[in-house]
């Protein structure tokens, strides 16, 4: 992190809204360019070769690879020091917000 930090002074800000997006992931289908721009206020910022759809990405696939020991984790209480929630208390992915 410390590298990205010095490499990319905007890193928190690729950061921040991948999380947001993570975070806030749609139950239904929705084209990315549409969530990218309900997100990031951008219909390209989630775009796979941005910095901040690199990060998205990698925590998407993380998500997906791990999705079942982050709902076991959830149900046994464990709540991560950062407050943005991937997976909420019924296991689901929660709705995006409006």
């Amino acid at each position: 992190m410390q590298q990205a930090f010095e490499r990319d002074p905007l890193f928190a800000v690729h950061m921040g809204y991948a999380l947001q997006a993570l975070g806030n992931l749609p139950e239904q289908y929705r084209r990315r360019p549409v969530f990218a721009s309900e997100v990031c206020g951008d219909p390209h910022g989630l775009d796979g070769d941005s910095e901040t759809g690199k990060l998205f990405l990698t925590g998407l696939k993380f998500v997906r690879d791990h999705f079942q020991e982050l709902t076991d984790a959830w149900r046994q209480g464990y709540r991560p020091a950062v407050s943005l929630a991937i997976v909420g208390e019924t296991g689901s992915m929660p709705p995006a917000k409006a």
